[in-house]
């Protein structure tokens, strides 16, 4: 089997778009993949290479990006189209392949085979009139596509804390949340996790090594490791989101794109999570962190495993075979 991929990451947008399709992608061995982008992080460029993915970069201007990405699906001659990027334009259809699109925000029109939101809190008719009646719909948790290894019994650390505020920490937040979490928990132990993505990286080493109430991880090829052991975990949004709570840590979270503002406060209204708010107001998050530590913890949970992306895989197999057919 053909499949295309087109999902970009940068400093802007971080890297999530790009590691959960990789993610599904991973499923289906031996298929012959190329990947379609105008932007990818060093990183995950390394990922992609050593997984034999055939790179395929895709020039943007003048809007003509939906042209030039409909041509180069035609010239690959693909089965499968994996499209995870919301500012792609899916008001028609891209090619005559089977279309799998990734979504969380519901809030524009997609032309699909199969749209995957995979958020606990969205539910199938908030996309009614955005896709198609034939589209299928995978919308729900059991959709996310998650760590084998979050689902351990690992043993928590007392007062142990995970922070992790995205790969690229757009709005450079790494050292603002750190320096107010050592000044106010001394009894806690922090890891911190950052990538050379990172913009601030010296000065976060630079107060770590100041203070002896955390260590640094520096790109871990995981998170599950310091998730499982950790009591707490703050940082932002994306698919560390579901990771921190399938490792039953107490989850805060702080929005770095405005267009995360709803779904966290959505979650919040459903237990699952505290949100911080968006960007770093220090006397607003030195509030909201002492009560969320102290008096007011989450008490939400989520019925998780780790099958989503088999859940996916056999959708997608079901319908090639009845294309086939």
């Amino acid at each position: 089997m053909r499949i295309a991929v087109y999902a970009n990451a940068s400093f802007r947008i971080g890297e999530g778009h790009a590691v959960r399709c990789l993610q599904l992608i991973s499923e289906f061995s031996g298929a012959q993949i190329v990947w379609f982008y105008t932007s990818l992080t060093p990183r995950i460029e390394k990922r992609l290479a050593e997984t034999c993915v055939e790179l395929i970069c895709i020039e943007s201007c003048n809007g003509t990006l939906e042209k030039r990405l409909e041509r180069c699906l035609y010239e690959a001659d693909v089965q499968l189209v994996i499209l995870d990027d919301y500012e792609l334009n899916m008001k028609r259809r891209l090619t005559d392949a089977l279309i799998v699109v990734f979504d969380d925000l519901a809030s524009r029109e997609i032309q699909a085979d199969i749209l995957i939101d995979a958020s606990p809190v969205r539910q199938e008719a908030d996309y009614k009139g955005l896709v198609s009646e034939s589209c299928h719909c995978l919308i729900g948790s059991s959709y996310l596509m998650l760590e084998r290894n979050l689902f351990t019994s690992g043993k928590k650390v007392k007062n142990r804390g995970h922070l992790f505020l995205g790969s690229t920490d757009p709005l450079n937040l790494t050292e603002k949340y750190l320096e107010l979490l050592l000044d106010m928990f001394l009894g806690w132990q922090w890891e911190v996790v950052i990538t050379s993505r990172n913009r601030n990286v010296r000065a976060i080493e630079e107060l770590i090594k100041a203070k002896h109430n955390a260590f640094l991880s520096f790109e871990p090829s995981s998170l599950a490791e310091g998730l499982v052991a950790a009591e707490i975990a703050i940082g932002a949004p994306g698919l560390a989101t579901w990771q921190r709570i399938a490792a039953g840590c107490q989850v805060a979270l702080v929005a770095t794109h405005k267009n995360q503002i709803n779904i966290l406060e959505e979650l919040e209204r459903e237990g699952l999570i505290k949100y911080l708010g968006y960007g770093f107001n220090k006397r607003t998050i030195e509030h909201k962190l002492r009560k969320f530590l102290v008096s007011e913890p989450v008490t939400g949970r989520l019925d998780l495993d780790a099958d989503g992306a088999v859940r996916i895989k056999q959708k997608i197999l079901s319908c090639l075979e009845g294309r086939a057919i």
